[in-house]
């Protein structure tokens, strides 16, 4: 059995990327960002169909504190053919 890869290429994560439009976009700052790392996470809210998506963000410094939150809505097209 072979697996799938779980990171794609490139030139298949830029494709992916140009059929995303970004509607709306709100960042919270809640601390000053002074760690030398951050985790980034993102829970995709809700996913429309055929065309929308909304994704709650969060960035969180090395020790585990909150720093910023976002919110986001974006337009998705139809892979092009």
């Amino acid at each position: 059995m072979v697996e799938a890869d779980p990171k794609p290429d490139l030139v298949t994560q830029l494709r992916e990327f140009a059929r995303v439009s970004t509607i709306d976009l709100r960042v919270d700052y809640l601390e000053p960002a002074r760690a030398e790392r951050f985790i980034a996470t993102a829970t995709v809210t809700r996913l429309g169909k055929p065309r929308g998506a909304n994704v709650q963000m969060a960035m969180h410094d090395e020790t585990g504190k909150c720093i910023a939150t976002g919110a986001a809505a974006f337009a998705l097209r139809e892979p092009r053919h």
